[in-house]
């Protein structure tokens, strides 16, 4: 990088990484936080998954899930010295990211063919999803192309 860019172009890139890297686990906790632990917006408590399968309860807490999802999840995987050691983790990642991007455009076009769709809203909220998916799985392919560029 030294030789590219020099010495200040190599901590702005890191620093870009670092902020990249930073805005999609943020992005990823908010995705774990609404749909593990559910959330209370303007009165309306939107129900969780957890809450759906084991009833309310302490630990199905926003603050609770998102901490244990952070020591059992997130912390390890920063712990890797290099980034190869997380090529299967990208793989499942990325095969999860299509699946659930298959779900949420194959319920509309079931629903298009079966039931028929209803007037959507202005903006539905499987576009939020879909482009949110996108974004992660760009930005954290394109953080794995820059890691592995300093690798080598």
């Amino acid at each position: 990088m030294d030789d590219s860019f020099g010495k200040p172009g190599r901590v702005m890139l890191q620093v870009a990484i670092l902020v990249s890297n930073i805005g999609v686990l943020i992005v990823y906790m908010i995705i774990i936080g609404d749909v593990l632990a559910g959330k209370e917006e303007y009165g309306i408590h939107h129900a969780c998954m957890l809450e759906g399968w084991f009833g309310i309860s302490w630990w199905n807490r926003r603050t609770f899930v998102l901490l244990i999802t952070t020591l059992t999840v997130f912390a390890p995987l920063t712990c890797f010295k290099r980034i190869h050691s997380l090529r299967i983790t990208y793989v499942i990642s990325v095969a999860l990211a299509v699946v659930f991007l298959l779900i949420t455009a194959g319920i509309p076009i079931i629903k298009l063919f079966t039931d028929g769709l209803m007037m959507p809203r202005l903006l539905p909220i499987s576009h939020i999803i879909l482009l949110t998916t996108f974004v992660c799985c760009l930005l954290y392919f394109v953080s794995c192309c820059l890691e592995q560029s300093w690798a080598s």
